[in-house]
């Protein structure tokens, strides 16, 4: 909530605009972590739940752990934050986390070094971007990870498609008796116009 006050320079950025613009809407437009649709999952003894589900709601106002911690606490420090661990609460940190933490503002309060804030617009279609330092490296790591593993993908892919051809030259082959179609195979070219030098599979055969 430290960005939750109208007179802040950043309360644009986190607000639901269309709540805000909404003369029918009562509700506050800085939305709560159990409001939005993003989401992280934890485990609570042995049960998961998300952060947009009621039981998140309830916990985090300190119903269940009343007086453990300030829910409603500004400090960016986590000390309280990591005592949930000892009371049976675990992050599920899966593609997802990782994923969610770098690319929504909805968990931008996380990072350590978020009194950094500054605002970034997005090339396509002018959305806004909380981004600290910390955060701003993170994100490069993990489009750097994503295009790694693209590449990955599309290297299994030709491997793939290789086989496959490797199986069609037995397969003609061995119905052929004259033996006309010989070598069938795949393989990648290179293209400099894409960002990873691969421009697509070329299939081919030798005809007698």
């Amino acid at each position: 909530y430290k960005w939750d006050d109208e007179e802040n320079d950043f309360y644009y950025n986190f607000i639901n605009e269309d709540a805000a613009n909404d003369p029918l809407n009562i509700e506050n437009p800085y939305p709560r972590i159990w409001n939005d649709s993003h989401h992280l999952n934890f485990t609570y003894n042995g049960v998961h739940y998300s952060t947009n589900s009621d039981f998140f709601e309830s916990l985090y106002k300190g119903i269940i752990f009343k007086n453990i911690y300030n829910p409603y606490s500004t400090n960016s420090d986590g000390g309280d934050l990591y005592s949930l661990e000892s009371h049976g609460i675990t992050v599920d940190k899966d593609h997802h986390y990782y994923e969610n933490i770098g690319k929504y503002d909805h968990f931008y309060a996380g990072w350590d070094d978020n009194d950094s804030l500054y605002v970034v617009v997005k090339e396509l279609g002018g959305e806004y971007i909380a981004m600290s330092p910390h955060k701003k490296g993170y994100r490069k790591i993990w489009n750097d990870s994503n295009d790694h593993y693209r590449i990955a993908s599309f290297a299994l892919s030709s491997m793939v498609a290789n086989h496959f051809a490797s199986m069609m030259d037995v397969l003609i082959l061995s119905k052929l008796s004259n033996n006309k179609i010989t070598n069938l195979s795949a393989k990648t070219y290179y293209s400099p116009l894409n960002p990873y030098g691969i421009g697509g599979i070329k299939l081919s055969f030798n005809w007698k």
